[in-house]
């Protein structure tokens, strides 16, 4: 398990080293997830739409919005680098260092908008202190049902975070299959499940194949929007 965790530390903090997730993949036997998405939030005095629906309020004022994120290359950069290939809406990024810090600019007004987890967000969007526009999985959250999918405006958009579990590549399969079947009953207890929606994630019980091609398509998705954007690690 160490080596699993010294390759997903070093993918978080930025997921633009595509070797490294690429060596994670190799080297670990994968299991289960579970996966919070993302959500576009402005603070609660902002009126700009996030160019949602037809992009006419962002493509007005292209490179006069601030998007935050906690750090350059990182899933909430991506997540927004999508987004804007995807509507050619143009935005400035202003990478934090840290989620933290970009959420208290955030709320405060100094910048415009911010593509944070699910978690992070949810409790200052259910008291009125950011105002959600859109969250980025493939279907409405739980946590926020009346908040639409940016899919809903942008056919085919999707991001979200996903967290798995793993083990070294030489791990016994009996090992890995043992793991999984109780990773995964985990998962679908219903004190998990309720504890997850409240933050805004849902489980993804998947077999370790699954999983790892999962993994693998993952990867391959956000490289291709990390080598068009021309991100890099740091």
């Amino acid at each position: 398990m160490r080596a699993w965790r010294q390759h997903l530390g070093r993918a978080d903090r930025s997921i633009a080293n595509r070797a490294c997730l690429k060596q994670a993949i190799r080297d670990c036997g994968q299991r289960s997830s579970s996966s919070p998405g993302y959500g576009c939030a402005i603070s609660r005095n902002r009126r700009w739409p996030c160019g949602l629906k037809n992009g006419s309020g962002a493509k007005a004022n292209p490179g006069k919005i601030n998007m935050a994120s906690g750090g350059n290359g990182g899933t909430p950069h991506v997540t927004g680098e999508l987004f804007m290939m995807m509507t050619g809406v143009n935005m400035v990024h202003v990478p934090y260092r840290g989620d933290a810090p970009a959420l208290i600019d955030l709320l405060g007004g100094q910048v415009q908008t911010m593509f944070g987890i699910l978690p992070l967000l949810v409790e200052y969007i259910r008291v009125g202190k950011l105002r959600a526009l859109a969250v980025t999985t493939a279907t409405r959250s739980a946590a926020l049902p009346e908040i639409p999918t940016v899919g809903e405006f942008v056919p085919g958009y999707e991001a979200r975070l996903w967290h798995g579990v793993g083990a070294p590549k030489n791990t016994p399969n009996e090992i890995v299959d043992k793991l999984n079947k109780e990773i995964n009953a985990g998962l679908a207890d219903p004190s998990m499940k309720a504890r997850l929606a409240e933050l805004g994630a849902v489980p993804m019980p998947m077999t370790p194949a699954e999983f790892g091609k999962f993994m693998a398509d993952e990867t391959e998705k956000w490289g291709t929007v990390i080598r068009a954007a021309h991100i890099k690690a740091g």
